[in-house]
C-alpha cells in the first residue's frame, strides 16, 4: 500500500467521524457550511502531505537517514535507536536540546508503520499523516472553543472558516517538526480552562495541568500558557475571599495544589534535569537563520514596503532579508518561510490575493479586539461584568506577542520571526471575528467580511492547490 493510499484510508476515517458528530450536533442547521468547511480543510492538508517530501518546507529537521545524525529527525532517530533519552549534553548535537513528547510520539508511530510492513523510507514519510492528524484535532478544538466562547449561527461560521482555511496549519500539518503537537495541547489546555471557569470541577482543571505540562513537554513555548492561566486562578481565589466563602476557597486551593503536582512534573522535568546534569540554561535557545539584527528598530517596526507576497531571503538569491517584524508575520503565516513563485503558473497571483486578503483581516480583527477591549475601561469591570474567559483569551494574546516580540529582538535572526511559534493565536483571532459577525447590524457590512473571507479562504485553497500539482 502506497503512502498517499494510507492518507487516503486515514482520511476516510477522519470523514466519518466528522458525519458522526454531524449528527450528534445539537445545532444541525450550522453544520452545512462548518462541516463544508472541515471537508475541504481536511483534504488541503492531505493532499499537501502526500505531495510534500519530510525534507521539504520543515524546521531544523534536517532529514532521516542523514549522515550528519543532526536535527529533529535524528533526534526521532535517536529514540527509534536507544528508547531512552540522551545521555549527553543536548546542545552538543543541533536539535537535540527539545523537550522530546513529540519525537518520542513520532519514534512510535515510525516503529508501528515499520510493524505494519513499510520500508524505512516509506515509515518516515508517513510521520506526516501523524501531524496532519494533529492539525485536524486542532481545528475541531478550535471549533469547541468556539461554541465555549458564546458564538453561533454566522459568527461561528465566520470563526471557524478563518481556522479551518488558515494557510498555517496547512503547513504545520505536513512539518514533522514539534510544532503542531504544541499548538494541540495549547487549544487543549484553552478549552478546558473555559470549561473550568464556569464549572470548577477537579476533573477539568486537571485535564488543564494535563494539557499544559504536555504543551511544555512538546515544546517549552507552552509556558505561554501560564499568566492567562494564573491571572484566572487568582481571580477566582479572591471572588471566593470576597464572598467569605470558606469552603470554596479551601476547595480551590486543594484543586490548586492538584493542578501544581501534574504541571510541574511534566512541564519542567526535561529542562531541569538537563540544567542539573549539564548546565544548560532554562530558557535556552539557539540562534538559527539570517541575521536581521543590523537594521533599525525603525525599520525593523515600520518600513513595511514590499513587492511580493513571499518571504525575501539572500539565501534564496534576494537582495536583502526580510527583516519587517510585521511583514514577517503576515508572509510567515500565510505562506511560511518560503518562496512558491517557481513552482507553479498562476501560484503569485493567488498569493497576493491571499497576502491582501490576509492584511485586511489581520488589521481588522486587530482594531476590534482593541475596540472590544476599550469598551470596558478597567479590568476589574472585565470580572465584574462575568467577563472572565474573554479576559484570559486578551491576556493570552498579550502574552504570545510580547513573547513574540521579544524573541524577534532578543535573537534578531529572520526564523525567529516566523508565525508559526504563535500560530495557536489563529485561534483567538478567529474569535474576535466572530464577534464582529455577531455585532454588527449593518447587512452590507456583513456582506463584505462574508466576501473577504471568502477570497480569503478561496485564495488559501488555490495557493496551496496549485503548489500541490505536479
Amino acid at each position: 500500500m502506497s503512502r498517499r493510499e494510507y492518507g487516503i484510508i486515514a482520511a476516510g476515517f477522519v470523514l466519518i467521524v466528522a458525519l458522526v458528530a454531524r449528527f450528534l450536533s445539537r445545532k444541525e442547521k450550522q453544520d452545512g457550511i462548518i462541516l463544508f468547511s472541515f471537508l475541504v480543510s481536511v483534504g488541503l492538508k492531505f493532499l499537501y502531505i502526500s505531495a510534500t517530501p519530510t525534507w521539504e518546507r520543515q524546521h531544523d529537521v534536517i532529514g532521516f537517514a542523514n549522515p550528519k545524525g543532526i536535527g529533529q529527525a535524528a533526534y526521532i532517530e535517536w529514540f527509534i535507536n536507544n528508547n531512552r533519552l540522551p545521555d549527553f549534553d543536548p546542545r552538543s548535537i543541533w536539535g537535540f536540546f527539545q523537550p522530546p513528547l513529540h519525537h518520542i510520539l513520532s519514534a512510535i508511530w515510525i516503529k508501528l508503520n515499520l510493524g505494519l510492513g513499510y520500508g524505512y523510507t516509506a515509515a518516515c514519510e508517513n510521520l506526516q499523516v501523524l501531524t496532519c492528524f494533529y492539525g485536524i484535532v486542532f481545528l475541531v478544538l478550535a471549533y469547541f472553543i468556539f461554541r465555549e466562547m458564546g458564538l453561533e449561527d454566522k459568527g461561528l461560521k465566520a470563526a471557524f472558516c478563518f481556522v479551518a482555511f488558515h494557510p498555517s496549519f496547512i503547513l504545520l500539518s505536513g512539518s514533522v517538526n514539534n510544532d503542531m503537537l504544541m499548538h494541540v495541547f495549547i487549544a487543549m489546555a484553552i478549552f478546558w480552562t473555559l470549561r473550568w471557569i464556569k464549572t470548577k470541577k477537579w476533573t477539568h482543571i486537571a485535564l488543564i495541568a494535563l494539557s499544559i505540562g504536555l504543551s511544555m513537554m512538546t515544546k517549552l513555548a507552552g509556558v505561554l500558557l501560564a499568566p492567562a492561566t494564573a491571572v484566572i486562578f487568582l481571580y477566582e481565589l479572591i471572588d471566593v475571599l470576597r464572598k467569605k466563602d470558606r469552603g470554596g476557597f479551601i476547595g480551590l486551593i486543594k484543586q490548586y495544589f492538584l493542578f501544581g503536582l501534574i504541571v510541574f512534573p511534566l512541564g519542567l522535568f526535561f529542562p531541569l534535569r538537563n540544567l542539573v546534569l549539564f548546565g544548560v540554561p532554562l530558557n535556552y535557545t539557539p540562534p538559527v537563520g539570517e541575521p536581521v539584527g543590523m537594521h533599525s528598530v525603525f525599520d525593523r517596526l515600520f518600513n513595511v514596503i514590499t513587492d511580493s507576497p513571499f518571504v525575501k531571503l539572500i539565501q534564496n538569491g534576494d537582495s536583502f532579508d526580510e527583516f519587517n517584524v510585521p511583514l514577517a508575520f503576515i508572509k510567515t503565516s500565510l505562506t511560511g518561510e518560503y518562496n512558491f513563485a517557481g513552482s507553479t503558473d498562476y501560484v503569485t497571483i493567488f498569493a497576493w490575493g491571499l497576502f491582501l486578503t490576509g492584511t485586511f483581516l489581520y488589521v481588522l480583527i486587530t482594531a476590534y479586539a482593541i475596540y472590544r477591549f476599550c469598551r470596558v475601561k478597567l479590568l476589574k469591570e472585565y470580572f465584574k461584568l462575568g467577563l472572565e474567559c474573554e479576559t484570559y483569551i486578551y491576556i493570552l494574546v498579550l502574552t504570545a506577542f510580547i513573547f513574540y516580540f521579544n524573541l524577534c529582538f532578543s535573537i534578531p535572526f529572520f526564523s525567529s520571526q516566523d508565525f508559526r511559534y504563535i500560530a495557536f493565536l489563529v485561534i483567538p483571532m478567529a474569535f474576535f471575528l466572530g464577534c464582529v459577525f455577531r455585532e454588527t447590524k449593518n447587512k452590507a457590512l456583513k456582506m463584505c467580511l462574508v466576501s473577504l473571507i471568502s477570497m480569503f479562504a478561496l485564495c488559501a485553497s488555490l495557493v496551496y492547490f496549485l503548489l500541490c500539482m505536479p
